[in-house]
């Protein structure tokens, strides 16, 4: 749903600057490679790029699919029968907890698995989007999580270091062109930047998200 209003945001703009371009002048041309990069989702977010096919019981077990009014939202781990971990942006625009559901022990999209409602969202008062700031969150489900397959997985007790290669899965997008989740779960490693890259990075992103949010208005 979220992502059909982008779209139709988009479409908007494109038809109100060739209304502008018609008016103004007749040899005025709009750069359409410029605009779609400024109403392109940020290529930082939300992807698995590269890696390969798997399945969550070769991970672990510990990926849940999370989704709200009935359409795949975000992944998440689960680090107790009771507690997902997950981002907290995936609730900006989605404050109704009743019209969230957790579903455990699958490798699809939309595939039919362990379903628990939720009872609490917990997030950080810090979280700050623009600047993916304390972008992390917490679900309380109202039974646990158990099933064929399922298991969690326990929070790392040490500081990573920078160069340390962790494992990234998920039903995110594989390029920066694509629109949408992926159907099939999969998996990546990715090594730990330090922070001063990755908030140069994301200064990029904050400008990208403003041109996004300026689009769906």
């Amino acid at each position: 749903m979220d992502m059909l209003r982008f779209l139709f945001g988009c479409l908007l703009a494109v038809v109100a600057l060739a209304r502008i371009d018609y008016v103004l002048a007749e040899d005025i041309k709009i750069d359409v490679d410029k605009l779609k990069k400024l109403v392109t989702p940020s290529p930082l977010h939300t992807r698995v790029v590269g890696g390969s096919v798997t399945t969550n019981a070769k991970l672990g077990g510990y990926i849940i699919q999370l989704y709200y009014m009935g359409d795949f939202i975000c992944g998440g781990t689960l680090i107790h029968e009771l507690i997902v971990l997950t981002a907290a942006h995936c609730f900006m625009g989605r404050p109704h907890i009743e019209d969230w559901m957790a579903v455990g022990g699958v490798s699809t999209l939309y595939e039919e698995g362990e379903s628990r409602d939720i009872r609490e969202i917990l997030q950080p008062a810090t979280f700050n989007s623009p600047a993916m700031h304390m972008d992390v969150a917490l679900l309380k489900m109202v039974t646990p999580m158990k099933g064929k397959d399922i298991k969690t997985l326990a929070l790392c007790t040490k500081p990573l270091k920078t160069g340390t290669v962790l494992t990234v899965s998920g039903w995110g997008m594989t390029h920066a062109e694509q629109i949408g989740p992926q159907k099939l779960l999969r998996t990546v490693n990715v090594p730990v930047i330090d922070k001063r890259t990755c908030r140069a990075a994301y200064r990029t992103a904050r400008y990208y998200n403003f041109s996004q949010k300026f689009a769906t208005q």
